[in-house]
């Protein structure tokens, strides 16, 4: 990245100078413009490069449409996960409060994680993992595997940690 912002200030450097030693006239106007045009292509060069390994076809459409059609399904597929991410960690610290507020815990003591996942169209919830630092041992972990059990009705696993 450092060579291609180095090839561009060394165009316009070179080119600004040229325009400025070249004499008054016609031929500045043009030489301003093949500048221009060199900056320009200068600029634009990483989207040459880009599309060098894309071939088209005899008319050329049916390519581009299939490059856009596998960019719009993985950026739906982008949205679903982004949604599922954060409906996961709004219930994450929902569901951790509630832990916390019912046990009389702090919120240094355990961390929740739900792993979620989505098929079809539906989210579902997989299993949630407790996560119990040394500050929470006291804490009762059958009572949070249940109370996520009822609530959830998912798999619960409780995990110890010696360190945050």
């Amino acid at each position: 990245m450092k060579e291609y912002f180095a090839v561009v200030i060394t165009v316009i450097f070179i080119g600004g100078t040229l325009v400025s030693l070249a004499p008054e006239g016609s031929g500045q106007r043009y030489l301003r413009l093949l500048v221009s045009l060199a900056v320009t292509g200068c600029i634009i060069m990483p989207l040459f490069s880009f599309l060098d390994g894309w071939e088209m076809d005899a008319d050329g459409i049916s390519e581009m449409l299939s490059w856009g059609e596998e960019n719009t399904q993985n950026y739906e597929e982008i949205y679903n996960n982004a949604i599922v991410d954060a409906g996961t960690r709004e219930a994450e610290n929902k569901l951790k409060s509630e832990i916390l507020q019912a046990l009389g815990g702090d919120g240094e003591d355990i961390d929740l994680k739900i792993v979620a996942g989505h098929k079809s169209g539906e989210i579902y919830i997989e299993r949630t993992e407790i996560i119990i630092y040394p500050s929470g041992l006291a804490l009762d972990p059958h009572f949070m595997e249940n109370y996520i059990s009822e609530r959830l009705g998912c798999e619960c696993v409780v995990i110890y940690k010696s360190d945050k």
